[in-house]
């Protein structure tokens, strides 16, 4: 497949971390989903199940694409960049309060 409008490096990466690519996205939902569901927390259920849920349609969706093929590890990789992006906004909701607090 011609991918001329992206990097070249960005495609390599892509080639080279093909499970990885899964996660990135899911990375900046859980950051939404935290922001959303549980704002000051670190972990919220409904963000999680939500997440899971994009992710099985994702995956489902492929059974309708020709040459596509829905891969187990690609639910597993989604779920974990759901949570590291939680947990990243997590932090960062913690290093914000507390240089707040110092002002």
């Amino acid at each position: 497949m011609n991918q001329s409008y992206l990097p070249r490096w960005l495609v390599y990466w892509a080639d080279v971390y093909v499970q990885l690519r899964t996660a990135v996205p899911f990375l900046a939902i859980g950051f939404i989903l935290q922001i959303l569901f549980n704002p000051r927390g670190f972990f919220t259920l409904k963000g999680f199940v939500f997440s899971f849920l994009v992710v099985l349609i994702a995956e489902g969706g492929q059974f309708l694409l020709p040459y596509r093929h829905p891969d187990v590890m690609d639910i597993v990789f989604g779920v974990l960049g759901t949570l590291v992006g939680m947990f990243f906004y997590y932090q960062t909701f913690k290093i914000r309060h507390l240089l707040l607090a110092k002002k």
